[in-house]
């Protein structure tokens, strides 16, 4: 595919393998665990709400469709420059931005696919979900958009530049 580096392929490949470690996690495990399951704590730690079992496949479902979704979004770039065909747009620049897309897509998408795995394994052995790592995975979310426009930015400049001395 135009744009994807083999380091992409491996994004995409631990992205499928904590969507099968989920779906294999639930089939070993489904048969033992109760009919409902804890779902909801209080800030003490007890617990709350109850679901049926069956609602564990929701994550790795939500998993299956971000990972889709985020795989798709990441061929934006090749689509613009369809587009803006008729306008001379660097090499440089073009594989610059398309490959610092496909990056943002991919690593959000194991953020969020490791976040959803986290918690299916705490919603399997009754584990209560850290508030700390629901802080870092906020934070991660945070970082990678912020960081990396603002990354994005600095770099893509010099090659803006570039261009208006070839123009």
């Amino acid at each position: 595919m135009h744009g994807f580096r083999f380091y992409h392929y491996i994004i995409l490949f631990i992205n499928i393998i904590i969507i099968a470690f989920m779906f294999v996690l639930l089939g070993v495990k489904y048969g033992s665990l109760p009919d409902e399951i804890p779902n909801k704590y209080n800030l003490k730690g007890e617990i709350i709400g109850y679901t049926g079992k069956k609602a564990l496949y929701v994550m790795p479902s939500i998993s299956i469709f971000i990972t889709i979704l985020f795989f798709g979004l990441s061929f934006i770039p090749n689509l613009l420059w369809k587009v803006l065909e008729k306008y001379d747009i660097l090499n440089d620049l073009k594989n610059y931005i398309n490959s610092s897309w496909i990056n943002y897509m991919l690593i959000t998408s194991i953020c969020v696919n490791m976040f959803l795995a986290y918690t299916v394994v705490c919603l399997i052995y009754s584990i209560k979900i850290s508030l700390i790592i629901i802080i870092l995975f906020v934070l991660a979310l945070v970082l990678l958009n912020t960081l990396i426009p603002i990354v994005f930015i600095i770099k893509i400049l010099p090659l803006l530049k570039k261009r208006k001395i070839m123009a």
